[in-house]
């Protein structure tokens, strides 16, 4: 299959990002399923608790969640593209109203506080610069109960989060250190997929 001029920029930027982030500590943060989701570089502290960032998206949030955060983001997508459902508003009954919005390489997301959202990735991964303000708040999320589409209500019931914290990155591993425990960890669950798989086809055949 030929790779478009856009596939292949963003697949140059793509290592170009990784060759970068292999050097820098990274964090990986998981869905609830314990999937990973997000490995988030510093790549620098700045005044006043601001941070900068590279970010790689390797999975979309869980898909019953929209989430806001604790602090002002600004991001600029570097490699990939993103699809973005947004809460208008989040009244206390009906729940929010939702709106589609993309992000691919070369825009930029500013993320305000008490936006309610949800990443869904449109490419296997995402890689993004990220500037993030001064926490103000804890973090939030809210767990969707069902979707109604042609209402374009979900409505929710919140969720307890832990504190918003970023002051543990002394001891991080490098982001080369991540990247392989990722890789270990997807082939180690692709095998176990496989052999549920084969344990199942066996038991079909038995069973003719």
């Amino acid at each position: 299959m030929l790779m478009t001029f856009k596939d292949r920029m963003d697949a140059r930027m793509s290592a170009l990002c990784q060759r970068v982030a292999d050097r820098l500590p990274a964090r990986v943060i998981r869905r609830a399923d314990g999937r990973p989701y997000l490995v988030r570089h510093l790549i620098c502290r700045l005044p006043g608790g601001r941070r900068l960032y590279l970010h790689r998206f390797v999975a979309s949030d869980d898909l019953d969640v929209i989430h806001d955060h604790p602090a002002r983001f600004i991001s600029l997508i570097l490699a990939g593209a993103y699809r973005e459902e947004r809460a208008v508003h989040v009244p206390e009954l009906n729940g929010p109203s939702i709106t589609d919005h993309r992000h691919g390489r070369g825009s930029v997301n500013r993320i305000r506080l008490g936006r309610w959202h949800r990443i869904v990735l449109e490419t296997p991964e995402v890689w993004s610069l990220v500037y993030r303000g001064r926490t103000r708040r804890q973090w939030s999320l809210r767990r969707i109960l069902w979707r109604s589409s042609a209402e374009g209500r979900w409505p929710y019931r919140d969720t307890p989060m832990p504190p918003a914290t970023d002051s543990d990155w002394a001891d991080r591993p490098s982001g080369r250190v991540v990247r392989e425990a990722l890789a270990a960890e997807a082939q180690g669950a692709r095998q176990r997929r496989l052999e549920v798989q084969f344990v199942k086809t066996k038991e079909v055949a038995n069973a003719d």
